[in-house]
């Protein structure tokens, strides 16, 4: 195998690795995790197999980031470089991981399901790091405010894709004006907006001019604002090229905003 030229070893570990497109959610962890066999068959194949082990790391808590601090060393021409999507389960801080994510120089998508670490300004500082990678951003089922909403995107401007779903909005009483500038929201990009309840105040991250090229709420978020949903979708105009809405049990959900429009 090793008088294989280079191109020819990388092409049939690309082959082992099988890789579905797009990356999934969590099935292709095993697979992911099977290719870090083959690095021991040739110091050839060490840096391809690496490439595909670390495209997708999986951080479950406090204490996966613990075991990569302490394994892994805060480079970004070290295997930090091959990682393209991080999974965060469970985290409720990002407190002394600085130096690792400021490694992590290629990572497209963060995937961040429950913990706190929305709930704290300081995760802007962190997340900002990824700011000139960044373009798919998914939250899950954690809780928030609009300010710590409304900061972090405007520390992320090539994010093209956020997906917030049964996010819990809760407003602090911060009296800080929003950022003035906020690209994701400037742009035709995509929004999944699913929160827990839409209350006063839940929506005011995101600005009545915000532009969308798709836009996927629940139906809820019309009922209880109408006129600000029929804003974002006038700011779209042409650009707007789905919009949907889920848990429409009654079918009105559009007729109520031709109504409100008209």
């Amino acid at each position: 195998m090793s008088a294989l030229p280079r191109e020819l070893v990388d092409m049939v570990i690309d082959q082992l690795a099988g890789y579905p497109e797009p990356l999934g959610q969590f099935e292709p962890f095993e697979r992911v995790v099977n290719i870090s066999g083959y690095s021991t068959i040739s110091r050839k194949w060490l840096d391809r197999a690496q490439k595909h082990h670390f495209k997708v790391v999986h951080f479950g808590g406090q204490d996966d980031l613990e075991k990569w601090r302490a394994a892994i060393e805060a480079d970004h021409c070290g295997v930090s470089r091959h990682v393209r999507k991080l999974l965060c389960e469970r985290l409720n801080t990002l407190e002394g991981f600085d130096d690792h994510i400021r490694a992590f120089k290629h990572v497209e998508e963060v995937e961040a399901k429950g913990g706190g670490i929305f709930c704290s300004i300081s995760v802007v500082n962190s997340l900002a790091l990824l700011g000139s990678s960044l373009v798919k951003l998914e939250i899950d089922g954690a809780p928030t405010t609009p300010h710590v909403m409304a900061s972090l995107l405007a520390a992320l401007p090539r994010l093209r894709q956020l997906r917030v779903h049964q996010l819990e909005v809760k407003c602090d009483g911060n009296t800080t004006e929003f950022p003035s500038n906020i690209p994701f929201f400037e742009g035709a990009n995509a929004l999944d907006l699913r929160l827990m309840d839409y209350l006063p105040g839940t929506l005011d991250w995101i600005p009545p001019t915000a532009q969308f090229r798709e836009l996927r709420i629940y139906a809820s978020c019309v009922y209880n604002h109408p006129a600000l949903v029929n804003q974002w979708i006038a700011s779209s105009g042409s650009t707007l090229e789905c919009l949907a809405t889920q848990w429409d049990l009654w079918g009105t959900c559009l007729a109520s905003l031709a109504r409100r429009d008209s």
